[in-house]
């Protein structure tokens, strides 16, 4: 019962939105606003972003917020703060890639949990005048976890548990699928839809390891 309250407690970390932001901005657009919805390891997860288009790199400082809610009491939300670059897009092809930094809560009644990761993501894919098809690819380790167990931990599982910091607590995989379209003709909203197969190794036999996404992003 303790493994399975841990297990669940880590596994609520590992959910990875990154919201779309697919398409390359026109050098007009600076600021890059968004929202995504759907599963992702959790019953509902909530992602809000906003970058700021560097037009001469290519590339868009961003920060995101995530609230994620799984089951009654048990509670996820992280904060990342990175860089998404659209390097190597020529003509119809598309190369978007991700690296942030993450800082990760969750709780539950065994305990809180507090955890630093990362996030590399790669999107290689293909742009038709508005639509768009790419993979989805992404890595994300998370590097340590600080557990304060609970009291009820304590008094009903494992006494002597210790509260502190923990390393190499998980880590996750992800590739499946990413279809954009741009709504209008100044590219100025695009909708994303992702999803696929994501892994954890053994937290998988407590959730299934399938994420599904529905994002809108707006660019002005």
């Amino acid at each position: 019962m303790a493994a399975k309250f841990f297990s669940l407690g880590v596994a609520l970390l590992l959910s990875l939105p990154a919201l779309s932001q697919y398409a390359p901005p026109l050098p007009t657009q600076k600021h890059l606003v968004g929202v995504e919805a759907g599963y992702d390891y959790s019953v509902v997860t909530v992602n809000f972003r906003y970058g700021f288009h560097l037009p001469r790199l290519r590339s868009a400082p961003f920060v995101e917020f995530t609230q994620n809610t799984a089951l009654p009491g048990l509670n996820n939300s992280r904060s990342q703060i990175g860089i998404r670059s659209w390097q190597g897009s020529v003509g119809r092809f598309l190369l978007t890639s991700q690296l942030a930094i993450q800082s990760i809560g969750a709780s539950n009644k065994a305990g809180n949990y507090n955890a630093v990761g990362a996030v590399v993501e790669l999107n290689p894919g293909l742009l038709f005048n508005r639509f768009g098809l790419g993979l989805n690819l992404a890595y994300n380790p998370v590097f340590a976890t600080h557990i304060t167990h609970s009291t009820d931990f304590h008094d009903r599982f494992f006494r002597e548990a210790k509260d502190g910091w923990y390393r190499q607590t998980a880590t996750n995989l992800r590739a499946g699928v990413n279809l954009l379209y741009l709504l209008n003709s100044h590219k100025s909203l695009e909708m994303s839809l992702k999803g696929g197969y994501q892994t954890s190794g053994s937290l998988d036999q407590l959730l299934p390891p399938v994420y599904l996404l529905l994002g809108v992003n707006k660019r002005f």
